[in-house]
């Protein structure tokens, strides 16, 4: 699990690195694609969420996130992670400009505090934070 994320605490968020995030049903195909078929390493495996390993094991590189779908309100697809300092001040901040917050900020199992927005493009934005007891 990535824990030493680099932040930018500010919006709009200019992330050093990105996760792009998706949602789906089928985390048991995930895992049989990408681990078994491709030979990548999964840096994170649990019920709900899977972090796939593009390079090789120890390298930095390129990551796939997994989640299993939230429910019907959520429709999935793809979701980019962002890190900042805070999600409930990004929360605050995006809700004071009107922006209308699709998942409201949240402790996620894989130790994320996240706020998911949706861009005008359906783009899901996840603007995450480290839980402290995952760090």
């Amino acid at each position: 699990m990535l824990t030493n994320v680099p932040v930018n605490p500010s919006l709009p968020a200019v992330p050093t690195r990105s996760f792009p995030l998706i949602a789906t049903d089928d985390l048991d195909g995930v895992r049989r694609f990408y681990r078994d078929a491709l030979g990548c390493s999964l840096t994170f495996d649990m019920d709900a969420y899977v972090q796939v390993q593009l390079t090789s094991a120890g390298e930095e590189g390129p990551e796939l996130c997994f989640m299993k779908r939230p429910g019907p309100r959520f429709a999935g697809g793809a979701v980019l992670s962002v890190p900042v300092n805070d999600a409930d001040a990004v929360q605050s901040k995006l809700q004071a400009a009107g922006v209308p917050i699709t998942m409201p900020a949240e402790d996620k199992p894989w130790g994320w505090r996240s706020v998911y927005v949706t861009d005008p493009t359906g783009l899901v934005l996840d603007f995450f934070h480290v839980l402290p007891s995952a760090e």
